[in-house]
């Protein structure tokens, strides 16, 4: 039999049903039967025909075993079961039925034992719309109906007159009410709430009885006074019933929520001594105490233990590597050294623009394998040797974090723009998801850091972020443990974030670039580096800046999307020429990012960990390298593109005469 219509779900029912039983009766609980074998089964047809045979006092003795909704359940089945449980010999099964189950009260007035017992312990199912998990019961009322219905047909005893049009509220004191109103938590004592449909139904009837007054029917007065005696007396007993049926629904709740944590707190004390003999600390066991697989209110089995293990076992790593951060830097900092040691001799072995789109050493850092390298066993020294020996399966770990990045991003776009058919469309597609996040026009930001275009982006801006943060806001371990366990997700929260309308922007764009903005990707609006200037800024009247400054596509992008104003637009750009890009881009002067300490050799591993400003880096390609004309991207790059400052925005118009007077 399932519980689950009465209280919450704070455990399982079937183990809060012995609970009841044990707490009502004093003695241990039956243990239910859950299965038949198989040779049984074959005869229970034949068993279930002689049942019905048996004396009135054995099948009493059997029925005294069951719960009150199977009793309610077998009075449906045939006539002579119906019979049987309705008759007045059977109110004794009833009575102790519900005493084992809760000590539930007895049925309010004109209400069947069958029907009080499927109110009570029935599925617990709005009666109005048929929605699931309608806890609390309306014992004045008779009724369990969610809060949506309560605000449709409960009304306040003041609004019926107006609302109904009921002239003669007198017949209110023939209705049962509530104090409880749609929305209310507590009890209004002073306020009554009536059931519309209730209100209906008396009126009828007691327009009926006003009717045979009012044509002097022989009889009608006295009719109509027996009437109202009988249902005042009536609303007064479903009134005084329903006080004690909320009393009673507060104790058990009371009770059930006090089971309840009982059990989480042998769950997490079970859970804590086998934390314990894996070798964890307690001080980082206790991280879990509050978490939901913790909290859950039954048993662990070995099977929960096995499940839940894993997904415990990385908040507790967590807590600890936070914990000996701050408590044990200097030898936690030196371990970290030997990992990033050999993290390096991996980057060594790869073509150094491909750095870019590596995670950071902190990332590396929280790599299961790497994590219980850095901070268990603190009292055994840490061997380079085991340290490399880890590494040789970094291609394997980046590459899978790389891949569950590229799914969380797609699911990530899809919750952000479920309506979209682009969108539908990308989440549907199985085999070419590579292909559509490394289109210019998917736009993600990072802790609302920037615009990031593509995948690309996303990991170039991972390996920089750190550069990018004021250090007083630098990440923890427990940030990039995250980062790494579940992409940024935590308890609904997101660490990336898509953009919608980052969409529309970019095809802007790449339309007014005559490009496809199913194939365009950012590296191709790069190589155009042509400038954009904002219509909105260029048409609005509340706008007292420049109204022709020219941007490049990113920092056009990200001027629109930090002023939201702006995306009023369906068209937002102005695209300009090759010959008017050209005079903005010799406006601007200098690349700024040529003098930041963020380039490398692409020939070469010598600036591995000390990026240099490009004249310098210009200076080793000439010297060691022998070339003369280094070109970008090819004998040198911005190891950091996402950190890479970008040229401010020039005026069109004053571009356009330095460039004529030059």
């Amino acid at each position: 039999m399932s519980l689950s219509g009465v209280g919450h779900d704070y455990e399982d029912d079937a183990n809060w049903e012995e609970l009841l039983i044990k707490d009502s009766s004093n003695s241990p609980p039956r243990k239910r039967v859950r299965g038949l074998i198989a040779a049984e089964s074959c005869n229970f047809a034949v068993r279930a025909g002689i049942f019905p045979a048996l004396p009135l006092d054995i099948i009493f003795e059997i029925l005294e075993l069951l719960a009150p909704l199977d009793l309610a359940n077998l009075a449906h089945t045939s006539r002579a079961f119906h019979t049987t449980l309705t008759s007045p010999q059977a109110f004794e099964i009833w009575k102790r039925a519900r005493e084992r189950m809760w000590n539930a009260p007895g049925c309010p007035p004109r209400v069947s034992e069958t029907a009080w017992a499927k109110f009570i312990y029935g599925e617990p199912r709005c009666q109005e719309c048929g929605v699931l998990s309608v806890r609390k019961i309306e014992f004045a009322l008779m009724r369990r109906v969610c809060t949506k219905c309560k605000k449709k047909k409960l009304m306040f005893s003041g609004h019926v007159a107006m609302r109904l049009q009921v002239y003669d509220t007198a017949i209110l004191e023939l209705i049962p009410h509530t104090h409880f109103g749609a929305s209310a938590q507590g009890r209004a004592t002073k306020s009554k709430f009536y059931w519309e449909d209730d209100i209906h139904a008396m009126t009828r009837v007691y327009g009926e009885y006003q009717k045979d007054m009012v044509a002097r029917k022989p009889g009608a007065q006295e009719a109509f006074q027996k009437f109202r005696d009988e249902r005042v007396k009536f609303v007064a007993a479903v009134a005084e019933h329903a006080k004690g049926c909320y009393e009673w629904w507060k104790t058990v709740e009371k009770k059930k929520y006090q089971y309840a944590e009982t059990r989480a707190g042998r769950r997490y004390q079970e859970l804590l001594r086998r934390f314990r003999e894996l070798g964890y600390d307690e001080r980082d066991i206790h991280a879990i105490r509050y978490d939901e697989e913790t909290n859950c209110k039954s048993d662990l089995t070995e099977r929960a233990w096995n499940r839940v293990r894993p997904i415990l076992q990385v908040s507790i790593e967590t807590a600890r590597a936070v914990r000996l951060d701050r408590d044990q830097t200097p030898l936690i900092n030196t371990r970290k050294a030997l990992v990033k040691n050999a993290y390096d001799a991996y980057r060594r072995t790869l073509r150094p623009i491909e750095w870019i789109h590596l995670p950071p050493a902190e990332l590396i850092y929280v790599i299961p394998v790497f994590r219980t390298l850095i901070y268990a066993d603190l009292n055994v020294p840490l061997q380079q040797a085991a340290c490399d020996e880890a590494a040789r399966q970094l291609p394997n770990y980046i590459s899978s974090f790389k891949d569950k990045l590229q799914a969380c991003l797609l699911e990530l776009m899809a919750d952000r723009e479920y309506h979209n058919a682009a969108a539908r469309r990308v989440r549907r597609t199985s085999g070419n998801r590579k292909e559509h996040l490394s289109m210019a026009n998917f736009v993600f930001s990072f802790w609302r850091y920037g615009c990031l275009c593509s995948f690309e982006d996303v990991t170039a801006f991972l390996a920089c972020c750190c550069t990018m943060i004021q250090p007083q806001q630098q990440p923890d371990a427990e940030f990039w443990i995250n980062l790494y366990e579940k992409q940024g997700r935590r308890r609904g929260e997101w660490s990336f974030d898509y953009i919608p309308q980052g969409r529309m922007l970019v095809n802007a764009m790449i339309t007014g670039l005559g490009l496809d903005p199913e194939t365009a990707r950012p590296e191709d609006l790069d190589r155009l580096n042509r400038r954009f200037i904002c219509k909105h800024c260029e048409v609005s009247t509340a706008y007292a800046g420049p109204r022709d400054l020219a941007y490049s596509w990113r920092t056009a992008l990200s001027h629109v999307v930090s002023t939201q104003g702006h995306l009023v637009l369906q068209t937002p750009w102005r695209t300009l020429t090759e010959e008017e890009s050209a005079a903005v881009r010799q406006a601007e002067g200098v690349d700024p990012a040529e003098a930041q300490d963020m380039w490398s050799c692409n020939h070469c591993a010598v600036h591995l960990n000390s990026l240099q400003t490009y004249p310098v880096v210009f200076e080793h390609l000439r010297v060691a390298h022998v070339i003369e004309e280094p070109e970008e991207n090819v004998d040198l790059f911005h190891a950091l593109p996402s950190a890479r400052q970008r040229p401010s925005a020039q005026r069109l118009s004053t571009s356009l005469k330095m460039g004529s007077a030059s």
